[in-house]
């Protein structure tokens, strides 16, 4: 920046401007996603998949399933963004409306470890990808008198898994190889939690120590760009994995199962409320 600029705006002299990036691109450069085959899964408000690719893919898959591809933080490549706009927002919800004063530890604990019995369609906000739905609501079903509360909210949050499993096959038949999730964000804190997602993915998930991604890859984008050093360089230093969560085999058989029930039940509530919407 010029002195004249940085006089006017009441910065430093030498003050350096970089260019910085999306805020998901940013957070996955932060968790260290530099490596064709690992994406990020940002488990937040909202659940995201950004994969990195080397070569600009323009498939007809991508197009169909509302997927993009575009430039990632690091020069040369590419990357797209797979998401659910509801996330960790659903286990808020259920906390703040049913969990009576307890933390989100305790209401998570009451999960039982097997699969939930139910299916739950986690469109608690419109849809993302693929299918951009504002109009099919979230819906739940198989509860009974003998399900319990931690089966209730395994059954949500499991919806919300089997929607980034859909979007995860979306990425692969596109020709996004995707071998290993780097977590990041508060729904990769607890260990029940990410242990149901690899379940669900069929994935293993590597958790962070890093709780701002974000902040982390913007910090490292300026330091590059001031230091002349290669950005994965600086990524690889910072790169601080927690703990490597595996898939359970005989769980992700069964959540294969449940995955085409899942694909199922989405037609059979869509096609309903579409035609609750015809009749006015």
């Amino acid at each position: 920046m010029s002195d004249a600029v940085a006089g006017e705006l009441g910065l430093p002299r030498g003050v350096a401007v970089v260019t910085g990036g999306h805020d998901q691109t940013i957070a996955a450069l932060g968790a260290g996603v530099i490596e064709q085959g690992t994406a990020m899964y940002a488990a937040g408000t909202v659940e995201c998949l950004c994969p990195v690719v080397p070569a600009l893919t323009r498939s007809e898959a991508l197009c169909r399933n509302n997927l993009c591809c575009y430039d990632y933080s690091i020069k040369g490549c590419y990357t797209s963004i797979a998401y659910s706009l509801t996330g960790s927002n659903l286990l808020q919800y259920c906390h703040d409306q049913f969990g009576f004063g307890r933390s989100y530890d305790e209401i998570l604990a009451e999960m039982p470890l097997a699969p939930s019995g139910l299916l739950a369609l986690p469109y608690f906000t419109p849809s993302g990808t693929p299918y951009f739905d504002p109009h099919t609501p979230g819906c739940l079903w198989g509860w009974r008198l003998s399900t319990s509360r931690g089966e209730v909210l395994k059954g949500l949050l499991e919806g919300v898994a089997l929607e980034m499993k859909l979007n995860l096959a979306l990425l692969e038949q596109s020709g996004m190889t995707i071998s290993r999730l780097i977590a990041t964000g508060g729904g990769s804190r607890n260990p029940a939690l990410v242990q149901m997602k690899a379940n669900v993915l069929n994935k293993a998930i590597q958790c962070l120590e890093v709780a701002e991604a974000g902040c982390l890859g913007a910090a490292r984008l300026a330091q590059s760009a001031v230091e002349g050093r290669p950005v994965q360089e600086l990524a690889r230093q910072t790169f601080a994995p927690e703990r490597l969560v595996e898939p359970d085999a005989d769980q992700a058989g069964l959540y294969e199962e449940k995955f085409k029930q899942y694909q199922d039940w989405y037609a059979c509530v869509r096609d309903f409320s579409r035609r609750q919407l015809s009749q006015g």
